[in-house]
């Protein structure tokens, strides 16, 4: 979903400079803001905005400012939960057993020592499941 919207604002700026490498510096930049720094979460309140922006405008022209202003809110809270899921750095990383400490397990019983492992079925194929001893 948020690889589409930088392909559509790619390919505006593409249409404006009247160039391909406009189209391609627009969406690789783009791109790699989104991939590869903290900037992302600044990229994805921004292109909320814009969204709820459009919302507004689109809301003004139907039904006046109030209903503008309704579907403005609305449209940056759910375009802000869009790009929370699509952005890698704006999602919050789940704890994984390597995440654990040796304290961790003894204050919590229910947690096992022991690192999970793959289970294997009888003609080899990787099942992917982990296992943990519980109480």
């Amino acid at each position: 979903m948020v690889v589409a919207e930088f392909l559509f604002i790619a390919f505006v700026v593409g249409i404006m400079t009247k160039t391909w490498l406009g189209f391609l510096g627009a969406f690789l930049g783009l791109y790699a803001l989104h991939r590869f720094t903290r900037l992302s979460a600044l990229l994805s309140f921004v292109l909320s905005l814009y969204w709820g922006l459009l919302g507004f405008h689109l809301g003004a022209s139907v039904g006046g400012v109030v209903a503008g202003a309704v579907l403005a809110v609305t449209v940056f809270v759910v375009a802000l939960g869009v790009h929370r899921a699509g952005f890698p750095a704006v999602t919050p990383q789940e704890s994984t057993i390597d995440d654990v400490s040796p304290a961790d397990v003894a204050a919590d019983p229910r947690l096992s020592p022991y690192r999970a492992q793959p289970s294997h079925s009888i003609q080899g194929e990787i099942i992917d499941a982990e296992y943990r001893v519980v109480s």
